[in-house]
Parts: C-alpha cells; sequence; structure tokens
C-alpha cells in the first residue's frame, strides 16, 4: 500500500488558529500546479511501488484550483502511477466554493470523498475564526454535494474555543448530527505561535477555556457521535462503519507515502523528508527539474518511536505482538515497561493483546507518549 499527499497552498485568506502552510493570494497558481506535476514526475520512484491506494488534496484550501488545475495533477498521476486500485481520493474543501458548477466540475475526475471545514454552526465564531461564508453556506454546500452524488463526506468540527458553553458545543453536535455525515473530525482548537488567536490570547483579549470543561466536552462529543452511530477510531476522527479514513488511517499505520507541494512531507518507513515552506524556492527549483527536499534518516529508536506515536492516536492502540516482531523485543519490553505507571492509573490499559489509551488517558496522551519514546 501507499499514498499520494498533495499540498494546496492558497487561501482566499488566512484562518486565525490555521499555522499550516499557505499564502492569501492565488498569483502563483499555475506555476506551483505545475512545478506539482513536475514533482510527482521527478520523485516517482519515491515509493517502492507504483500502485497507490489513497489520494489527499490537502491545504491551504484545494478547492480554489479550478478544473484546468486538476487535469493537469491527475494526468501527472497518472502519467507517474497506477491509480486503478486507488480506493479514495480526497478533496479538502471551504464550503463557500461548493456551488452547483464546481461541484458538477469535481465529478469529472477522479474524487470520491469531500472533507468540508464546517467547524461551527456558530456564525459569530466563524467570524472570529476569519472563516468565509456562514453557516447556511455549509448546509447549501453539503446539500449539493449530495445532490451530485457524493455519498462519504467528511465534516470538520471544532471545539474548546474562547466563551463556548456546553449548550454551544449541543447546538454544533446535533446540527453536525442532523447533517448525516459519514465521517467526522473533532478537533480541540489550539493557539499555534504566529496565528492572530495566539497573539490574542497572549494580549489578553481572549480567555482559553479551562481544562475541566475541554475535557467535558470531550466527553460529551465522544458519547453524543457513538450514540449517532457515528464511531471513534482515532483520538479525533470518527466514523459510520466502514468510513473511517483510508488515507489518515495508513499514517498511523506507518503506510509509506509522498508528500509533493511546498511545504509536504513524505515517509518511506526508513526516512522521513519535506518541502520548503517557500513558495519562490520550490517553485524555481520544480522549474529546473530539481527537487529542494530536507530530509532525515530514522535511527531503530526513532522509528519505535513513530510506531508508538500513530499506534497509540488509535482506538486499537499498539498491538504488542507486532511492536515486538517489527522493533524487537528490547524495545516492546522498554514500552511495557513505562508503561506500567499510567497502567497503574488507569489512563492506559491493555485489552485484546493491545496497549491503548483509555478516555481518561487521551486529555494526557502527550506525557504518556513522550514517556514511552526511546532516547537515542
Amino acid at each position: 500500500m501507499a499514498g499520494i499527499y498533495i499540498h494546496i497552498p492558497f487561501c482566499k485568506q488566512k484562518c486565525s488558529y490555521c499555522d499550516f502552510f499557505s499564502v492569501a493570494n492565488m498569483k502563483q497558481r499555475d506555476r506551483v500546479v505545475h512545478a506539482i506535476a513536475k514533482e510527482l514526475f521527478l520523485r516517482k520512484d519515491y515509493l517502492a511501488t507504483k500502485q497507490i491506494d489513497t489520494i489527499y488534496f490537502g491545504g491551504g484550501t484545494p478547492s480554489l484550483l479550478n478544473e484546468a488545475d486538476f487535469s493537469v495533477l491527475f494526468h501527472a498521476l497518472q502519467q507517474s502511477f497506477d491509480l486503478s486500485s486507488a480506493q479514495e481520493v480526497t478533496l479538502e474543501a471551504n464550503p463557500d466554493d461548493l456551488c452547483e458548477s464546481y461541484v458538477q466540475m469535481l465529478r469529472n475526475f477522479p474524487f470520491n470523498r469531500l472533507s468540508i471545514g464546517l467547524q461551527t454552526s456558530n456564525d459569530n465564531t466563524l467570524n472570529l475564526f476569519k472563516r468565509r461564508g456562514c453557516f447556511r453556506n455549509s448546509l447549501d454546500a453539503i446539500r449539493i454535494a449530495k445532490e451530485a452524488g457524493y455519498d462519504n463526506i467528511s465534516l470538520d468540527l471544532i471545539y474548546g474555543w474562547p466563551g463556548e458553553t456546553i449548550d454551544d458545543l449541543n447546538k454544533d453536535l446535533n446540527a453536525l448530527i442532523d447533517l448525516r455525515p459519514q465521517h467526522v473530525s473533532a478537533y480541540h482548537l489550539s493557539y499555534e505561535e504566529n496565528t492572530s488567536l495566539y497573539n490574542k490570547v497572549k494580549r489578553g483579549v481572549l480567555c482559553p477555556i479551562d481544562e475541566s470543561m475541554s475535557v467535558t466536552m470531550y466527553h460529551s462529543i465522544v458519547e453524543q457521535l457513538n450514540e449517532a452511530g457515528i464511531q471513534q477510531y482515532e483520538i479525533s476522527n470518527f466514523a459510520l462503519p466502514g468510513y473511517e479514513s483510508k488515507h489518515n488511517s495508513s499514517y498511523w499505520r506507518s503506510v509509506p507515502y509522498l508528500g509533493v507541494g511546498p511545504s509536504a512531507h513524505s515517509f518511506n518507513l526508513t526516512s522521513r523528508s519535506w518541502n520548503p515552506r517557500d513558495i519562490s524556492s520550490y517553485v524555481e527549483s520544480m522549474e529546473n527539474n530539481t527537487t529542494c527536499i530536507s530530509t532525515e534518516v530514522l535511527t531503530p529508536n526513532e522509528q519505535y518511536n513513530d510506531f508508538v506515536m500513530t499506534r497509540l492516536r488509535t482506538i486499537r492502540g499498539i498491538d504488542l505482538e507486532e511492536l515486538e516482531k517489527i522493533h524487537g523485543k528490547t524495545l516492546s519490553d522498554y514500552c511495557l515497561s513505562a508503561a506500567v505507571p499510567y497502567l497503574k492509573r488507569n489512563v492506559l490499559i491493555i485489552e485484546n493483546g493491545c496497549l491503548r489509551l483509555t478516555q481518561e488517558g487521551v486529555f494526557v496522551s502527550d506525557s504518556i507518549i513522550s514517556d514511552l519514546l526511546a532516547v537515542d
């Protein structure tokens, strides 16, 4: 198995919470699209297989691309890889972009899954987030997508925003569940450096909600989505049975993937590589038929660390037999030894041969994972 991630670094405006690499103008769109097509060709041998199982267009805002852009990119994909068995091709989309003509255009391409940035039903909070459009736009976009035949739709939800109450969260959850999505990604608002929300908190203009409220909200999300049949399969991800994100799941199962576009990361089991967070240097290198990637070769301990970090995010957790088979008995024993204090606190549990987080462990998962890591 293998996947391809395509980073589209354009937005009409930057969301106030977002630190993903993007620029709020489209001036170099044509050059970037052709540079990504060139990178797909230049790095076609990066993966051990030409057979691609999943493709994910992320960003930024991939739904700002037009039909000609997608034609260039899918032609490049088909020229360098075997897409005949691709099970999932996802496009991240801003609801404001999904008018009827645009969605009909998407049907001309292999997209079979849409990930739509709903975020909240609260228009005031959407303004705080500097999101384009309003909740009405999201409702229209989802209706249009369904009418066009899309039956695999993921909706994003952000919770834990300043001033949010349990009633606010319940309104969002009720609205979301009524839309009957196949998949939900629920993320607690984080304040990343160099974002406008972070700067407002630093200046005391905004006050984050307290940790106890965050925990209460998380438990409420898990409970209500599970009751609606949208089952949790990863810390932040929920799906109807059979609709778990194949692409994102491959990250958590250490499946190799190629990332193309400015700032995109790649992984081939033994190393990680990444492109610069800069459009000009990225485009110029591709136009000169060279890559500008940085690479980190992973030590055995780092490979073990990746395994622990990704597996422990999932509901199944770390398969202890698989851990020992892949990384050896010494590291397996180390993991179990480091887990003992957390097992006693019931924030970790061993069940069906797997070491996993309990619900109480999710909000201290960073410290748990940190203590399970091996240092070179």
